[in-house]
């Protein structure tokens, strides 16, 4: 028994931690089970015969007896507590590291992720500046503190994030830098170990020159998948077979990655959906619409059994387009309670509510709904936009008033509440729809001329609403 697992465990174990070792065993959630007290009584015989820890005394029979006193030999029954007091013992040393005082910022930092994960950004930003201004004082230098640097850059990145309402840069140049750092400094370390080993023994010299993209992409699934997504993100024409082609790939390879991965994958699919849409292609909306659907079955929209608001309106929207209103209505009703961060003033739900109604031609209903109010500053410019179509449908009095305050709004404080892309696209949206307003019916040629500048326009919202007005004039 000396040379046993847990025996060479306790030895290791400083004396000063005996008395908790022992109070743990029999304590719950760690100890207490059925067999606490043999537990712990082995630990303490096993104890009792340091510091030579004898041979002799330590006989599995002699210990044996002393636990089963009278009982004949049961074999595999010793076995099984010192099996159990490894698995006690394991969880004493790992805790006690964790929680230990040189891990101080690596225990805050998984706190602060848990907050992150647990919906409670604020309580997450704060402990988050505390981290920060901790680190500031530090100023030590060792590969350990640029693997901190890297992973609290990571945190602040995905709490940004969830924060991030103007869709900037969330950090992520900042985590680059990070990230950076990290990879310089390890991989220039282990480079001068192993040059170190080669001044002693004949080794054979590193590679000067990386092996490659396509060598990476052969050992990585991940990486050729990420890869593709970026070639395709920094292609100013995307086709939709290359989203074909990328989503058979994710289909197939659903099996090897993890969920949060596979979500995250997805997630760029639909962008590229979304982008494919925003330029003009049309086609791609069946697409996009049975994307949302398939990822909101599988729970891949939920963030701890919540869905986040640009989620819940994007799946809406999209419904909408693909005038699949049942489902966009059955949606909105199930997720109304259900939306991260909440909805305290339903603005996210009658935003929803609204763009079924109008789908549905319900215009006056879809009116009285709208958040036009909400401080939410994406919500307040889909409401807008959304109110200006009503007002054209109707063939409102106040449509001329309503395209001048949506106009304003966008100049004055456009750029500040959203991105220079979704500002440019709403404009292009005004500027179109006064063309169309101001174009006479009955008159093919003008139609045609709209038809094609919607097409060749970057930047547009609502093109396929537009789209339809603008052939509407023929009729």
């Amino acid at each position: 028994m000396v040379h046993s697992y847990l025996v060479e465990i306790i030895k290791s174990l400083p004396r000063s931690d005996w008395e908790r070792v022992s109070q743990m065993v029999v304590s719950p959630p760690f100890g207490g089970a059925g067999n606490a007290a043999l537990v712990q009584q082995l630990f303490e015989i096993i104890c009792a015969a340091s510091p030579d820890f004898d041979e002799k005394v330590l006989d599995k029979e002699l210990v044996y007896q002393q636990l089963f006193p009278n009982q004949p030999w049961i074999q595999g029954k010793l076995d099984k507590l010192m099996v159990e007091l490894v698995r006690l013992l394991r969880q004493y040393i790992l805790i006690s590291r964790y929680l230990s005082k040189p891990n101080e910022a690596n225990v805050s930092l998984e706190w602060i992720s848990w907050l992150r994960e647990q919906g409670l950004l604020s309580r997450a930003l704060l402990q988050m500046d505390k981290l920060n201004q901790e680190q500031q004082l530090r100023k030590e230098e060792s590969l350990e503190e640029y693997e901190l640097n890297y992973r609290i850059a990571r945190e602040v990145h995905e709490l940004q994030s969830l924060l991030n309402k103007n869709h900037d840069s969330a950090h992520i140049q900042d985590f680059l830098y990070h990230l950076e750092l990290f990879y310089l400094n390890h991989k220039t370390e282990f480079q001068n170990r192993y040059r170190m080993i080669q001044k002693i023994k004949p080794l054979p010299d590193l590679p000067t020159d990386s092996p490659g993209l396509a060598f990476y992409s052969e050992k990585s699934l991940l990486f050729s998948i990420t890869h593709r997504i970026e070639l395709l993100l920094d292609n100013p024409s995307i086709s939709p077979e290359d989203v074909f082609e990328l989503l058979h790939t994710i289909q197939e390879n659903e099996h090897r990655f993890s969920r949060m991965t596979h979500w995250q994958l997805l997630s760029y699919l639909r962008s590229l959906c979304t982008i494919l849409l925003d330029n003009g292609q049309l086609d791609i909306i069946p697409v996009l619409l049975h994307l949302c659907k398939d990822n909101l079955e599988r729970g891949l929209f939920s963030y701890h059994g919540l869905i986040l608001p640009n989620a819940y309106m994007n799946i809406i929207q999209t419904a909408v387009k693909g005038k699949d209103l049942e489902w966009a209505i059955e949606v909105t009703e199930s997720y109304k309670d259900l939306i991260a961060g909440g909805d305290k003033d339903k603005h996210y739900y009658r935003l929803n509510k609204a763009h079924c109604l109008f789908g549905a031609g319900q215009y006056d209903e879809a009116l009285a709904i709208l958040p036009i109010e909400s401080l939410h500053h994406t919500v307040a410019g889909l409401a807008r936009r959304l109110e200006v179509k009503i007002c054209y449908e109707l063939g409102s009095e106040l449509l001329e008033y309503k395209l001048m305050a949506f106009r304003k709004q966008l100049e004055r404080t456009g750029v500040k509440t959203s991105s220079n892309r979704i500002n440019q696209m709403n404009l292009g949206f005004l500027n179109i729809l006064k063309q169309i307003i101001e174009s006479p019916k009955h008159n093919p040629r003008r139609v045609q001329q709209l038809l094609d500048r919607i097409q060749k326009k970057k930047l547009l919202s609502d093109r396929l609403w537009l789209m339809e007005k603008a052939a509407a004039l023929n009729s």
